[in-house]
């Protein structure tokens, strides 16, 4: 209790008597009970999330957060040009893929897409582990849940855009850079797109939340929370051109979208 309350987790009223601060009343709070269980597994060689996989109460918990997370923050729609950037100059017909979630979860982010634009013209694909593709209840018959590890050549080609949404801050560069050149591998020249919704830490003056969330990454998952100058770095060096880097337009957030491109 020394160290907690020297944290500000609680506070003390007297000699071995405490009370609750609004510190300790947060972490009561579903989401971040959550966060606090996902981020202490241990004794397993596997990787973190085929790890998890495995555990239905454990996936129950990084869903909770993830669902939590997301919901307090604005959706990368509300400040990323969809309709000029994704939307126009995309191949018309119903077979034609407008936009591929890899690594989408439950299809929240599509779902969402749905509801702002629903009289585009495309298919919206969501991949997956099989695991989590295999038990999902309830999404939206417009979408096309495939099972897919994006470790493995990208199935779903010739897309306008595949979005990948907090995924890369889970993997150190050189997996980054297999993700990627997966995509690569079934993108269109001059056409297909690369939308990295992501954390864009500024290149000094990093706010206290992004740098322990940095420190987090690494310490779970060998991970890490990028500046710009480390995107750039990394996006560079397997020659995917940055055409703009979007960034939240919610006071204080680091979240952006990057937008990638094949080089011509």
């Amino acid at each position: 209790m020394r160290v907690i309350t020297a944290i500000g987790f609680a506070a003390e009223t007297g000699a071995q008597s405490y009370i609750a601060t609004p510190l300790t009343k947060a972490i009561t709070k579903p989401t971040l009970e959550a966060a606090v269980k996902i981020c202490g597994l241990s004794n397993t060689k596997e990787t973190y999330f085929h790890h998890i996989h495995k555990d239905p109460k454990t996936m129950k918990d990084f869903n909770t957060f993830m669902s939590g997370n997301r919901s307090t923050r604005q959706h990368w729609i509300d400040w990323f040009p969809v309709e000029s950037e994704i939307i126009s100059g995309s191949h018309e017909g119903k077979d034609e893929v407008l936009l591929v979630d890899v690594g989408g979860g439950k299809g929240h982010d599509l779902e969402t897409f749905l509801e702002k634009f629903p009289r585009f013209k495309g298919r919206l694909v969501l991949q997956d582990l099989p695991g989590i593709i295999d038990n999902l209840k309830g999404l939206n018959e417009a979408i096309q849940a495939i099972g897919h590890d994006f470790f493995n050549p990208q199935p779903v080609k010739g897309a306008r855009a595949y979005y990948i949404h907090f995924v890369p801050h889970d993997w150190p560069d050189e997996k980054c850079r297999d993700i990627l050149r997966n995509l690569m591998t079934a993108m269109v020249p001059g056409y297909s797109k690369i939308l990295l919704n992501e954390s864009v830490l500024p290149d000094r003056g990093c706010p206290p939340h992004f740098a322990a969330s940095d420190i987090n990454m690494m310490s779970i998952m060998a991970g890490r929370v990028r500046t710009e100058g480390q995107w750039r770095e990394l996006l560079q060096s397997i020659d995917l051109q940055i055409i703009r880097i979007w960034p939240s337009t919610d006071s204080g957030d680091q979240e952006a979208v990057i937008e990638a491109m094949l080089k011509s």
